[in-house]
């Protein structure tokens, strides 16, 4: 605290601070934990134009400006508001002025503060014959946003320009590269119209916390209340997401006690279709949530892409539906707490060699990026870019961050995958025993009386291989050459080994290593089989 008692400072308050130890519960980039430090400056001073001048600034985030006048009593005039800067804006206007850059900002966290604060200064004035202090007019707000997040996308560089609208409501007009359209704000903030022509948003990349270590016991921002976010109206004639193109989108929801219902959520025209419905509520001090959704895709590689996860699966007539809950939780709404029945099916894909980065967002339902490198190296169909399959389908029950399933099937013309266990969608683990079986049709009976288990083409003396084999080995040919695997561990690096224990081999079969059998008649000898 520096209060200078004489010379041209005498009486200019100034308070100065790195807020250590101090925990600021406000979104980000505002928010901080107690171990963070973040200067922050306030002078109180006078001039000419104003008897009482106050002046904040928060390290290189934020700078206002306050000008009071007296006027039978000392009354705020002016406010000057300037974001991603520490230089002070002017406020000699009469009104609310907001300018500046943003960077990495959430916008639903700061939509709830602001519908808090809303409610507060809605509060009449304590005491009676409590004099009623000057409204100030808000003049307008010119921002240039780099990444304003929403979930787990944001937008492109943005500007926004907003000005008064009807009724003391705010008109925002949004443009920029892949963005035109027009939001209206209620005067009241308790309901949001936005119309696009187009709009376009990117996937974050994700990042984990090592589930192992400690959690940070210091939350800087409370969950999201419902109640206080307006209600939605959205209209979107061109959406695209990771650079695909979604097509048109109708959003819009109500209220309801504690929170809201989603009435309308339709996507249609791109290449994706999504039907959804649901409701999000906070009371008393608890979170609980559903929906009911179904989405379908004839690119599901692409659309996996485009939202933001690793490509482990492609597919036509990609389907999925979910039948979800959220039980009542203090913190807030998880998407991994969901708990309930999900269905997915696909057809005519490839189970794609593609394994996650660090910061990649991965499905956990299609958590197949495992499979075409690892473990069915012990057939020979496979290459290094994947492994085609004609059907895949499957049901889920999601409970306490938990997938299990019991029917997941990979069907092929040369085997059938089954997948029987748990995958961990917080944890990010796998639990799974997987169950390889080569169709019968097209085992070769070299590779089989070899030890092998190479798939080959046998043509018309499929038959034949197997009755001799079922003779042979006494049992049917299907049991002679299946292969049961354990699956364990973290997704990004997993743990697989037969049921006998040994390990499977983890080189990778390439093109050249995987040649194709020599055709019949000729005199050049079978690819060499790999080990058992």
């Amino acid at each position: 605290l520096r209060l200078p008692l004489g010379g041209a400072q005498a009486g200019h308050v100034q308070v100065t601070s790195d807020l250590a130890g101090t925990v600021v519960r406000l979104p980000p980039p505002l928010g901080k934990a107690a171990a963070t430090s973040m200067p922050v400056s306030v002078s109180v001073t006078s001039d000419g134009a104003a008897p009482v001048r106050v002046a904040v600034q928060v390290a290189d985030k934020l700078a206002t400006q306050l000008r009071f006048v007296r006027d039978g009593g000392l009354h705020l005039r002016g406010v000057g508001v300037r974001l991603g800067s520490s230089s002070l804006p002017p406020a000699d206007e009469n009104g609310v002025r907001v300018t500046g850059t943003l960077d990495e900002v959430p916008i639903m966290p700061w939509i709830d503060l602001i519908g808090s604060l809303r409610d507060s200064t809605h509060a009449p004035a304590s005491g009676p014959g409590a004099p009623e202090a000057p409204s100030l007019a808000y003049l307008g707000t010119t921002l240039s946003a780099q990444h304003l997040q929403l979930g787990g996308y944001q937008w492109p560089p943005v500007n926004l320009g907003a000005t008064p609208g009807e009724s003391g409501g705010i008109d925002i007009v949004v443009s920029g590269a892949g963005n035109q359209g027009v939001v209206r704000v209620a005067g009241d903030g308790g309901s949001l119209r936005g119309d696009f022509e187009q709009l376009t948003l990117q996937a974050q990349p994700e990042t984990h916390d090592d589930p192992v270590a400690p959690a940070d016991k210091t939350a800087v921002t409370p969950p999201l209340s419902p109640d206080r976010l307006p209600t939605l109206q959205l209209a979107v004639k061109a959406l695209q997401v990771g650079g695909r193109p979604f097509g048109q989108l109708q959003l819009a929801t109500e209220r309801v006690a504690g929170g809201q219902r989603l009435t309308t959520a339709r996507l249609e025209g791109g290449i994706a279709r999504v039907e959804a419905q649901g409701e999000w509520r906070r009371q008393q001090g608890t979170t609980t949530a559903a929906t009911k959704f179904d989405l379908a895709s004839d690119d599901l590689a692409g659309t996996l892409s485009a939202l933001g996860f690793v490509e482990t699966v492609s597919g036509r007539n990609a389907r999925i539906t979910g039948d979800l809950v959220w039980p009542a939780a203090t913190a807030g709404f998880n998407w991994a707490d969901a708990q309930g029945p999900v269905g997915l099916s696909a057809e005519h894909g490839a189970l794609r060699n593609v394994e996650p980065g660090g910061a990649s967002r991965v499905l956990g339902l299609f958590n197949f990026f495992v499979l075409p490198r690892r473990l069915l190296l012990d057939f020979r169909d496979v290459v290094s870019k994947g492994m085609s399959f004609d059907q895949i389908d499957g049901h889920f029950r999601l409970a306490g961050g938990v997938a299990q399933t019991d029917d997941l099937a990979v069907r092929s013309p040369a085997f059938k995958i089954a997948v029987r266990g748990k995958i961990g969608l917080a944890a990010r683990d796998v639990d799974q025993t997987i169950t390889v079986t080569p169709n019968t049709s097209t085992l070769s009976l070299g590779a089989l009386l070899a030890g092998g288990s190479a798939v080959a083409l046998v043509g018309p003396f499929a038959p034949l291989v197997a009755v001799i084999a079922n003779q042979v080995l006494d049992k049917p040919i299907a049991q002679a050459t299946q292969l049961t695997y354990r699956l364990t561990g973290r997704w990004d690096n997993p743990e697989i080994r037969k049921l006998d224990g040994s390990p499977v081999n983890d080189a990778v079969v390439t093109p050249a290593a995987a040649a194709p059998p020599a055709a019949a008649g000729s005199s050049q000898p079978l690819p060499q089989e790999a080990p058992p």
